[in-house]
């Protein structure tokens, strides 16, 4: 006897529809695709915290670990631009983002310089510390080293670094470079950048302890300062580097590390540091960043 196999029938205006809003966004992402990917590296993100800022808040009963919440939180900006790629280039796009983040081959100076910049401002900081005040480097006065395994923390900060920077600088700058210069570029990106990072003051410790201290206009502004010139150093690095974007990913993380590893009255003198340094880099660079020909820009 014959199984009588009944197939579910598609109702044709369900499908017309379903790809009409398909359709829809894709044209939406290939129309807007920068206000598409910050749109949406701002809705994973902040998804992601929203348990925190709530309970933060006393609107929920939950308890977290907010440093390491907001670390997780960083893979938004990579999510996003996963998903964009995928809408306007397909699948070839997103195999092509993906090659691009883990590419390495560049000059080794840039490598130097995204691995011991931050280590280099930081010895000067702690050496000006010491001079003035005596105070010298210890863990247990800093946010991750503090009875925490340095391998763990090591690989948090570079994972958080990673989600972000294979965002910001994988899929926005070569964007922003081909319709601004370098300069506005970063400066778009920072501001964008800045916002997005508005939830952590619920539930980054480090940050809300900057606004219980200073009050929250002063933390978040001093955070844009803090931002525009590591985002400059992030564009120079990545530009230089003709696009190597792990390299933005140890500078970022390099500066997590050592702003808060081992305090503040050590790290006192870092922020007017790099302030000086990414001054310095844009004179020098005639406020190219680095930025050389049209293989950076995005499509």
């Amino acid at each position: 006897m014959m199984e009588t196999r009944f197939e579910p029938q598609v109702n044709a205006t369900d499908l017309h529809n379903e790809n009409k809003r398909e359709n829809t966004a894709v044209r939406l992402c290939k129309a807007h695709t920068l206000a598409a990917y910050f749109g949406l590296a701002v809705v994973f993100t902040w998804l992601i915290l929203s348990p925190g800022v709530a309970a933060t808040l006393g609107l929920l009963r939950f308890t977290f670990e907010g440093t390491l919440l907001t670390i997780v939180s960083g893979v938004g900006p990579l999510l996003a631009a996963l998903i964009v790629t995928q809408a306007i280039e397909g699948t070839s796009g997103v195999r092509k983002i993906i090659g691009n983040i883990f590419a390495w081959r560049t000059n080794a100076k840039w490598w130097a310089a995204a691995l011991l910049l931050m280590a280099g401002l930081f010895a000067i900081s702690a050496t000006i510390s010491w001079f003035i005040w005596g105070t010298v480097p210890n863990a247990s006065d800093g946010i991750y080293l503090n009875g925490g395994n340095l391998m763990i923390v090591s690989l948090l900060l570079l994972f958080g670094a990673f989600g972000e920077e294979s965002g910001w600088r994988g899929f926005a700058l070569p964007r922003l470079h081909a319709r601004h210069t370098p300069l506005k570029a970063t400066l778009i990106l920072t501001l964008l950048w800045w916002l997005w990072h508005l939830p952590t003051y619920w539930t980054l410790p480090l940050a809300m302890n900057a606004m219980e201290q200073y009050g929250f206009a002063v933390a978040f502004g001093i955070q844009f300062i803090v931002l525009l010139a590591l985002s400059l150093l992030c564009t120079w690095i990545y530009n230089g580097s003709g696009g190597v974007i792990l390299l933005p990913v140890l500078l970022h993380a390099s500066w997590n590390f050592w702003s808060g590893a081992f305090g503040q009255d050590v790290a006192l003198f870092l922020l007017p540091l790099l302030l000086l340094t990414a001054v310095g880099i844009g004179l020098a660079t005639k406020g190219k960043l680095g930025f050389k020909n049209a293989s950076l820009s995005g499509g």
